[in-house]
């Protein structure tokens, strides 16, 4: 079948009710698989991940961003995590036997419709964007939220569709098409948020140090992990794979005099990347496919926090495929 997968970011980490009814809103259309619902209370954001084909996909994620806008006011909004609105990011993911084409077709055709109808400012990012300047998020949400209205004001950010009018309660949302990446924390034995943020500088792909390919990252201090976490996006799953991030940063920290303690995965994660980093941890092995995953699941500390449900986090497994 050929499926697309969609993960909208929302703004909103906290308020069940708002999760539970916006979860609820998918459900409705039998075309659409809702796979995960991730959410954290420091960062005040929440990321869903689901599945469907392209035409029933692109109508429950319109009614899901009517739904989002409605129950989700900016004008209180609070969290650890960079955002420009209440739907913050909204990209579109092949799977299986989609392309990358029809992810770009389909963002442009879901911006459209948002900027014309809802008349909130949509920006175009990654395989979508209409220019250079706006394939990187982080470049379109340099001034987050708060610096929003005097960027609206800038004709070089005039949004790719929508009015490049600010509305308070909204915010802008960024829409794009990408390749499969996965948000993935690792956790150090400190509170010292400044020794989080160095390492993540050091490996990120625009650091000065290490630069893993396709990684961004960034330090900030959990409350209720009561730990400093390296929070990194990895756009480029094959150049820089679950454990090299992880040894990376179990390296560095021991020159800063502290330890890694484990990790977690945000959302869902593709079969192969766990089966990788078991064949890395035990190479000499001849394990079947779920023990590499769990030597993985192991090595990484993915159990540190959470308990990692193989059926819940990887996307084949959730969506049966095994």
């Amino acid at each position: 079948m050929k499926w697309i997968e969609c993960v909208p970011n929302i703004s909103e980490g906290k308020n069940q009710i708002i999760l539970d009814t916006l979860s609820a809103e998918i459900k409705k259309f039998s075309g659409v698989k809702l796979l995960d619902v991730d959410s954290g209370k420091s960062t005040n954001r929440t990321v869903f991940t689901f599945v469907g084909d392209p035409k029933t996909l692109e109508k429950a994620i319109y009614q899901f961003v009517i739904k989002a806008l409605k129950l989700i006011d900016m004008q209180t909004h609070t969290g650890l995590h960079p955002r420009l609105g209440a739907v913050d990011v909204l990209p579109f993911v092949p799977l299986f036997e989609s392309t990358i084409t029809e992810c770009i077709e389909l963002a442009h055709r879901v911006g459209k419709r948002i900027g014309d109808e809802l008349q909130i400012p949509v920006y175009m990012y990654a395989k979508a964007a209409t220019n250079d300047q706006r394939i990187r998020l982080h470049d379109i949400r340099k001034g987050e939220y708060e610096g929003l209205e005097q960027k609206l004001q800038d004709p070089l950010w005039k949004p790719d569709y929508g009015l490049a009018k600010f509305v308070p309660q909204s915010g802008a949302l960024v829409i794009g098409a990408r390749e499969l990446m996965i948000a993935y924390n690792i956790h150090l034995d400190t509170k010292d948020v400044s020794l989080a943020k160095k390492i993540a500088s050091l490996i990120r792909e625009s650091g000065t140090g290490k630069k893993l390919k396709g990684c961004q990252a960034m330090g900030w201090f959990i409350p209720e992990y009561h730990c400093a976490q390296i929070s990194t996006n990895l756009h480029d799953i094959n150049a820089t794979p679950l454990h090299l991030v992880y040894e990376t940063c179990c390296e560095l920290a021991k020159t800063l005099r502290t330890n890694v303690t484990g990790s977690e995965i945000i959302g869902m994660v593709p079969k192969k990347s766990l089966i990788d980093s078991g064949k890395y941890f035990a190479p000499s092995k001849s394990l079947s496919e779920n023990e590499l995953i769990s030597v993985a699941i192991d090595k990484l500390g993915l159990n540190r926090f959470h308990q990692f449900e193989l059926q819940e986090k990887i996307i084949e497994k959730k969506l049966g495929s095994q």
